[in-house]
């Protein structure tokens, strides 16, 4: 019994060591427990901050990305309308509108929920296939050419030895040049003895319009057609004339043409006052050059007006004329300089600094101010090409409808065309204007067609003044082609020097685009007009010459082209 008591005892002291170590073994693992909770809550505080910051970035990250999405998208339209402008056919072309594909279904919903014409066709830029010439390159039309004999060494008889003489003659005619031949004219003028007197008479040379320059007439005219007429850089000319063993410097070059341009500035005048002031209509524009800046050896812009005056679209019978303008900024100051005081129409391309003409208590208020149609079409092909909008080409369709009807009614006298414009064009002008205000309030302003149709609907009263007058045109373009040349010689020419240099430019340039608009050679026309100049002005002042005489249309017949334009 005293065992089994002892045993429980022992049992019991066990069970409770037991329970002890049990006890502190939770209570550690208690502790463990709490501790690791602690860590873990810690580290989850800390990962749903850091997931709070990270997604603070992704939102960040999310406005940048659409931002960029957006100037992808404008820079992706901008390339797309360069791309157009530089590749595809021009949009006043009518073969351009002849390669519009084919009708869209009838019925159908543009983009924006605008209703479309059944008859509305899509603008393409893609060029279609030429047609093979089958005519050959025309005939040949030598006979202004003088026949030179070249003579060809044959033996008198028959080769082969019989004895048998020459009885005719094959001939074999080529075209050849000889290249422009560069020389030095001696001109001996006599002394004279008099023994009357005991002294020496020299003899009068003969008249120049500027005494004192080494260079000739000849020369001069030559100068003046290879800088001006065919965009012949003046270095060229210098390398061409290196290659003959002729030394004559390009800046001496620049001096004697900069010298003939004053000599010639009344001539100049005369054009200027046939094309602003004797004209009822003109078109006028301007292109950019460089020009370098005195003292700081860089560059800046200035700019080329050009004021072109064109009848024949009406019936007028005037020679056509350009006068050109070089001026040192953009400015509207600018503008008012040239046109100020003048009455007449004015047709440019809506640059602001033509927003004045024709308001009351300024010099322009007898400026009629008309905008182009061609401006106006060009940002509704650019739609259609960029944002493919069907709308856009519906209003494309209907302003190459007004350009048909002109290509009718070209040539005609002004009455004539105001009653046909009236019955033809003035209905498909309201009907333009009605679906471009039924337009405007559905297309976001921002969007490439709502900018055309803004573009339009705010230039409305100036876009639609030739269905008031027949001396208006739709479009700008005889003007625009007048600046080829000067784009040509742009490119060649990098900068003008100074502004006395950009003066020369338009004096030179407005005589031999003249002369190129009469079917005047140039290198005829200067060759005479500074002879017969000089010869004037050693027997009248300036004041007694009519210098009208001068002007291209009026050079005798010799300096006329006689043969058609090339087609």
């Amino acid at each position: 019994m005293d065992t089994i008591q002892i045993a429980c005892a022992r049992i019991a002291t066990f069970s409770e060591t037991l329970v002890q170590e049990l006890a502190e073994d939770i209570a550690k693992a208690d502790r463990l427990r709490d501790n690791q909770y602690s860590a873990v809550e810690s580290e989850l505080f800390s990962a749903k901050a850091e997931i709070k910051v990270l997604r603070a970035a992704c939102k960040s990250k999310d406005a940048q990305i659409k931002k960029l999405n957006i100037k992808l998208a404008e820079q992706s339209e901008r390339l797309a309308e360069l791309l157009h402008e530089q590749f595809s056919s021009k949009s006043e072309t009518s073969a351009a509108r002849k390669r519009r594909d084919a009708s869209i279904d009838e019925g159908a919903v543009g983009s924006k929920g605008l209703r479309l014409s059944p008859n509305t066709t899509k603008f393409a830029a893609e060029k279609p296939k030429k047609p093979r010439n089958t005519s050959g390159r025309g005939p040949k039309n030598w006979d202004n050419l003088e026949r030179i004999p070249i003579p060809v060494n044959f033996p008198e008889t028959c080769p082969c030895g019989c004895g048998g003489t020459i009885r005719g003659y094959e001939t074999d005619e080529k075209r050849e040049v000889i290249p422009a031949k560069f020389y030095v004219a001696v001109r001996k003028y006599p002394k004279y003895r008099c023994r009357k007197d005991n002294v020496t008479i020299g003899t009068l040379y003969e008249p120049t319009l500027m005494p004192g320059l080494t260079s000739g007439t000849g020369i001069l005219a030559y100068l003046v057609t290879m800088r001006y007429g065919w965009g012949m850089p003046l270095y060229r000319v210098e390398n061409m004339l290196n290659h003959d063993g002729i030394t004559f410097y390009r800046g001496t070059m620049c001096k004697q043409i900069g010298k003939l341009s004053l000599a010639l500035k009344r001539v100049t005048a005369e054009l200027q006052r046939h094309t602003l002031d004797d004209a009822s209509r003109i078109f006028f524009d301007e292109t950019p050059l460089k020009i370098l800046r005195p003292r700081t050896g860089r560059t800046g812009q200035s700019y080329m007006y050009a004021a072109h005056r064109d009848d024949s679209s009406f019936g007028g019978n005037a020679p056509r004329s350009t006068a050109f303008f070089h001026r040192t900024t953009r400015s509207m100051t600018h503008i008012h300089g040239i046109l100020g005081g003048k009455s007449l129409i004015v047709q440019h391309d809506g640059y602001p600094g033509y927003g004045r003409l024709g308001q009351s208590d300024t010099d322009v208020a007898n400026i009629v101010s008309v905008e182009c149609w061609v401006h106006a079409r060009r940002n509704f092909i650019k739609a259609a090409k960029t944002a493919n909008s069907p709308f856009a080409n519906e209003v494309v369709e209907l302003m190459g409808k007004l350009f048909d009807i002109e290509s009718t009614i070209r040539g005609q006298p002004p009455d004539a065309r105001l009653s046909y414009r009236k019955h033809y064009s003035a209905p498909i002008i309201q009907e333009l204007r009605s679906r471009l205000r039924e337009a405007h309030d559905e297309v976001l302003k921002r969007e490439s067609l709502g900018k055309a149709i803004n573009y339009t609907l705010k230039r409305w009263d100036s876009l639609t003044q030739f269905l008031d007058d027949g001396r208006i045109d739709l479009d700008t373009n005889p003007v625009e082609r007048q600046f080829k040349p000067i784009i040509l010689q742009r490119k060649g020419s990098l900068f003008i020097g100074s502004e006395e240099g950009g003066n020369t430019w338009a004096a030179m340039s407005s005589l031999v685009e003249t002369c190129k608009l009469n079917r005047v050679d140039t290198y005829r026309y200067f060759k005479w007009m500074i002879d017969d100049l000089a010869t004037l002005r050693t027997n009248y002042l300036d004041e007694d010459i009519d210098f009208s005489r001068y002007l291209p249309w009026n050079a005798p017949a010799h300096c006329m082209v006689k043969l058609p334009p090339v087609q």
